[in-house]
């Protein structure tokens, strides 16, 4: 599994936890982790790099220095695994999502992963940060609207 849970765990503040999980009434505490979010947007952007799903709309060099070489090679298989349990790794999907240069497969996987959005703070997180979408503004509509 991409972001083995020790990966993520080992980015863990519990006091943020502790804090965020009277945000959410609606999720189980046990569902948060306790990551923050530049921590864990940081993540996702050392994983976009070093990842292969990345490299053709990128065309960059692929760099997986700062993250183990596995969880490069498994982004794909962690965006294509739903649902996911935990609350930050609904986050880094959709930070990786964020990630993506290409319209198609932006879509394509915000498309997928629309349906398991249980709370305010991933809704806003997709919501603020899907700036490749805003490239074509009535196609992501029409998707939005059919997940609703």
């Amino acid at each position: 599994m991409l972001a083995e849970l020790e990966n993520l765990f080992a980015l863990q503040d519990k006091n943020y936890r502790e804090f965020h999980a009277r945000l959410m009434p609606n999720i189980e505490k046990e569902r948060i982790i306790g990551i923050r979010v530049p921590v864990l947007r940081k993540y996702a952007k050392e994983l976009a790099h070093g990842s292969r799903l990345f490299l053709s709309v990128q065309k960059e060099k692929r760099v997986c220095n700062t993250v183990k070489e596995n969880d490069c090679d498994n982004v794909e298989k962690f965006l294509n695994t739903l649902p996911h349990y935990y609350y930050e790794e609904n986050n880094l999907h959709m930070f990786l999502v964020m990630q993506m240069k290409d319209y198609d497969t932006a879509l394509a996987y915000l498309e997928a992963f629309l349906p398991y959005i249980d709370n305010w703070a991933t809704c806003d997180i997709t919501a603020c940060g899907m700036k490749t979408l805003g490239r074509a503004p009535a196609a992501a509509s029409a998707v939005l609207e059919r997940s609703f």
